[in-house]
């Protein structure tokens, strides 16, 4: 078989005859034209060196244009002679070094004559036409080319020896061998040698450009996700318009703190290499959902689009290929090559891989996790083919579990990056639910208000890390546009899950009624039977899949569902589109439809699924055949299955790997939470299982919890396994992490430090009353301290804590008869005053606990105002000042010019016995002149700043008037003023410590 097809091949055949023949000519012009330079001088030097005064052209060019550019002084330099000169550096050599040439805007160049000058531009004309025009040429059109070509040659050698009056002996001699060659040529069989020796650069050329706009065509249609596709088919999101910025590690060590912006990723990796050029290797790790194939279709688009959009140095990619790993069709590079380049891969047959690698490509390999016996071979062949192309990069992407043992595979040759993907950026979850939303909107006609909706998830996701994912988050949305009040503020991956597959069921159920007149007449527990035992198998084949690392479902599980379908009338084409996903596969006979699971978090799902319901259907097989005759001697006990013997049959083997099933076990332990009424020894069996998974330090256990919740057996067990330590400290994200822990775990001290509001925590009861054998040292409840108003308090939060003898410090917004809650053990107050009634209030009952005999709060020794623009220096007159071993700090904000003789008096009043440790005012609106009516009021009015005056936000200020104002206040008050802006020497030596 020929290597190309024959009329590509006569294309080729006529290029060659160019570049080889023209080649000839044209040198042997340079040397006759030449005759004063030295073989082994180089053309640059032997022209610097002439006589200013000679004739040739080149010094009728500038100084600087007659410097040659990169590409050609390489080739000077290599060789001096002009023996490897190309055709167009001959072509520029002839015009500008070479004697008795017309100057260079002389007509004769371009006028067709019998002039040597025409003869020699015609040539490069007819080389860079052949290269140029459509590849593919019939038997008489070569034909009549190369009769053209021989006689543009023959005419140019005779005018050649004519103009520098050579020898009529050598020049019919270097005629004859110029017929030969090209006669030789027409004649020979050309090999892949011949063919990139001469053409490369012709067939690049023309594989890029015929070949990207069909690549990009193809995939256009793959440039749209829909994670929910298996329910709502109704709707496809174009990658780039719900795109937003995501986190990204650099580093091969998972915990690194390497950030890097998405849009550099590509720079960073071609910035790695050092002299001499190598092919480089990306690898991109991220959980399932985090975004991977999102980022590779973004990638894709952008290239589409010319790559001048947000990913830098994209557009120096001149091809793009894209491996799905799960696909397990393509078993070689070749066969790659046939299925997204079909029409240049039929012109040029297995001399395709052998040009591509000399292009700039870029190989993107999505799903190392997801790879299959035959996509195995296949990313083993692209590593290998590409370990010696320095212009190639390759961008691979996996979950964390396959990335060791791929690194074992890829040769030395590479340089290697490696970076981890970690989700969206939490300040961009609001603007990726509002792209996503108004795209579901613009496609469903939906009705539901996108502001909400956003405000909606925002509370969900601000407590819970897996909802930083894309996938999960399309969950959500999706599940609260259609059910907005379905789901509790205690959303966990697997229960996020476990609502997708209720409303899959939903609605297929609704589906087939409406549609089939049969299944109508069904009774709805009839239906339910049915489609439960059909979702039996579906579950089992999942984790045989997932056993077996494959995600699609090969012919002969296909024909399986189809008959239990049958068996169960029901029809398969609806089953199928609602649990599975058709999975599109190239073929040369157009794409082909597979099944497999919708993604891998699904198939893991899926799997676990399987395992715990035929758990169950065990359990209840044992206790019916222990009541149908529990007195009979011959009554048959079945023994609950393990999940270990369940995993076991269903994969085939009596040796499970479980580390790879580690994200599946997760969601084994959340669905045992949620089916509930396991006995403890399964509820124990996953906690060890978990472990030999690779569960083993205290961070992975709590990402458990946290996006599982567990049975409070397994937290039991979990709990003596993790070394959790003496002193924790438990953040609005691990609320619902520790209120299942705490019950089970020794005593300990605790540092609660809520950022959001306490309302949107549904755990957080729980978690209080497990604090019981506890010592809450710290508590701090930041929501309510800045945000508080007449209906906020922190009392009930103060209240439940049982535990707090060591509380040390608290920071809300107590109530007056909240201070009671106050324990004496209290040395720092943060305190929230919201208006005039609670001003009176609370400072009132402050200062009678503090100095009453005895004290409530002996140790108290810092006390921090928050106070509201609401509350009036008259309301502050009626309180009495604290006593002198109380250091008060008081925070006003956004203080502008018009409040200051308000601030003066409201600090008057306030003002303790010692005075003020420290007056600080955030967002400050004051001018200069503010700033001293307020210095100087303080100073009237005898107020007292032992510490500093702050304004820890920029303010209006340039320098000479903040020193100017660090003087008066210095002068006046004999206190420090502190501005964010204009630091302080000491202040930034403090910063820097």
């Amino acid at each position: 078989m020929d290597i190309v097809s024959k009329e590509v091949l006569n294309g080729l055949r006529f290029i060659m005859a160019v570049n080889v023949c023209g080649r000839q000519v044209m040198y042997n012009t340079f040397v006759w034209g030449t005759p004063g330079k030295p073989a082994n001088v180089s053309l640059d030097d032997y022209l610097e060196n002439l006589n200013p005064g000679s004739s040739l052209n080149y010094f009728t060019l500038s100084k600087k244009n007659r410097r040659f550019n990169r590409t050609q002084d390489k080739m000077i330099k290599k060789s001096p002679d002009g023996s490897e000169f190309d055709l167009s550096l001959l072509y520029v050599s002839i015009r500008v070094a070479c004697e008795k040439v017309a100057a260079l805007n002389d007509p004769k160049w371009t006028t067709e004559s019998t002039e040597l000058e025409y003869y020699i531009t015609a040539i490069k004309k007819m080389r860079n036409d052949a290269s140029h025009d459509q590849l593919t040429i019939t038997d008489k059109q070569v034909f009549e080319k190369t009769d053209n070509l021989r006689e543009m040659l023959v005419n140019c050698v005779k005018s050649s020896g004519e103009r520098y009056e050579r020898d009529q002996t050598e020049v019919d001699n270097e005629i004859k061998q110029v017929i030969d060659n090209l006669d030789n040529i027409m004649k020979k069989t050309i090999g892949m040698e011949d063919l990139e020796t001469h053409c490369r650069d012709e067939i690049k050329e023309l594989v890029i450009g015929e070949n990207n706009k069909m690549l990009k065509d193809v995939f256009q249609k793959f440039c749209y996700v829909n994670p929910v596709l298996f329910m709502a088919k109704d709707f496809s999101l174009k990658v780039n318009k719900i795109f937003v910025d995501i986190k990204v590690k650099l580093g091969k060590y998972r915990g690194t703190e390497n950030y890097v912006d998405y849009r550099e990723l590509l720079q960073v990796v071609g910035n790695t290499a050092e002299p001499p050029a190598r092919p480089k290797i990306l690898v991109l790790e991220g959980l399932a959902g985090s975004g991977k194939t999102t980022l590779v279709k973004f990638v894709i688009d952008e290239w589409i689009n010319g790559g001048q959009g947000n990913l830098k140095d994209l557009d120096k990619y001149e091809l793009l290929l894209w491996v799905q790993c799960r696909d397990s069709s393509i078993k070689s590079y070749q066969d790659l090559l046939d299925q997204q380049m079909p029409e240049v891969s039929k012109k040029f047959r297995s001399f395709l891989p052998r040009i591509t690698k000399l292009c700039k490509i870029l190989i993107i390999i999505d799903g190392l996790d997801e790879v299959n016996e035959i996509s195995e071979n296949l990313v083993e062949s692209l590593l290998h083919e590409f370990q010696n192309s320095p212009h190639s990069t390759i961008l691979c992407t996996s979950r964390p579990e396959k990335v060791e043992m791929f690194s074992f595979t890829i040769p030395a040759e590479y340089d290697v990056t490696n970076a981890e993907i970690l989700g969206i950026a939490k300040q961009q979850i609001p603007e990726f639910v509002r792209r996503t939303h108004q795209e579901i909107n613009k496609q469903t006609n939906n009705n539901r208000c996108t502001d909400m909706l956003v405000k909606d998830v925002m509370t969900v996701s601000s407590i819970h890390k897996h909802l930083t994912l894309p996938m999960n988050l399309t969950f959500l949305i999706y599940i609260l546009d259609n059910t907005p009040d379905k789901l509790n503020m205690t959303v966990t991956e697997t229960e996020l899950y476990h609502e997708i597959h209720h409303m899959c069921r939903k609605k297929l159920m609704e589906r087939l009624v409406i549609k089939y007149p049969k299944i109508k007449a069904m009774s709805e527990s009839d239906l339910q039977y049915r489609i439960k035992e059909i979702l039996k198998m579906i579950y089992m084949t999942q984790l045989v899949c997932l056993s077996h690392d494959q995600l699609t479902l090969n012919e002969d599980t296909v024909y399986q569902l189809h008959s239990v379908c049958n068996t169960l009338e029901l029809p398969s084409d609806e089953v199928f589109s609602t649990f599975l996903s058709p999975n599109p596969i190239w073929t040369w006979r157009g794409v082909k439809e597979q099944y497999s699971a919708p993604h891998k978090g699904i198939q893991e799902y899926y799997s676990a699924l399987h395992i715990v319901t035929t758990l169950k259907d065990q359990q209840q097989s044992s206790v019916s055949a222990q009541s149908c005759d529990s007195t009979s001697a011959s009554a048959t006990v079945i023994t609950p299955a393990s999940i270990r013997g369940v995993l076991e049959q269903t994969a085939g083997t009596a040796k499970v790997n479980m580390v790879k099933h580690e994200n599946m076990l997760r969601h084994v332990a959340g669905l045992i939470y949620l089916f509930g009424h396991f006995p403890d020894d399964i509820s124990l069996e996953i906690v060890d299982i978990l472990r030999e998974s690779g569960v083993k330090h205290k961070e992975m256990w709590l990402d458990l919890i946290g996006r599982t919740k567990t049975t409070q057996v397994t937290s039991q067990a979990i709990s003596r396994l993790m070394n959790i330590g003496k002193n924790i400290t438990i953040e609005d994200r691990s609320v619902g992490k520790y209120a299942a822990l705490l019950p089970h775990h020794r005593p300990s001290k605790i540092v609660i430090n809520l950022t959001d509001d306490p309302a949107d925590q549904p755990r957080l009861q729980e978690l209080l009353e497990g604090l019981v054998h506890h010592k809450c040292r710290i508590l701090k409840l930041y929501h309510h301290y800045y945000h508080a108003d007449k209906t906020t308090s922190s009392d009930n939060i103060l209240k439940w804590i049982k535990s707090r003898s060591i509380m040390e410090e608290f920071v809300g917004c107590l109530s007056g008869d909240g201070v009671k809650f106050l324990p004496a053990s209290v040395r720092r107050l943060y305190l929230a005053v919201v208006n005039d009634d609670h001003a009176c209030h609370l400072l009132t009952q402050l200062h009678d606990a503090i100095t009453a005999e005895p004290s409530s709060l002996p140790l108290l020794k810092e006390l921090t105002y928050e106070i509201s623009a609401e509350v009036s220096s008259a309301a502050a007159k009626a309180i009495k000042p604290l006593p002198r071993r109380v250091y008060l700090n008081v925070i006003l904000r956004g203080v502008d010019d018009s409040g200051v003789g308000h601030v003066c008096d409201l600090l008057q009043e306030l003002q303790p016995t010692v005075g003020y440790c420290n007056v600080e005012f955030p967002g400050v609106r004051l001018s200069e002149t503010g700033w001293r009516d307020l210095v100087l009021g303080l100073a009237q009015r005898a107020v007292k700043v032992r510490g500093e005056i702050k304004a820890p936000e920029s303010t209006l200020l340039n320098e000479p008037q903040v020193e100017h104002l660090m003087s008066l206040t210095t002068e006046t008050l004999g206190c420090t003023f502190w501005d964010a802006a204009h630091p302080t020497e000491f202040s930034k030596f403090m910063s820097e410590l």
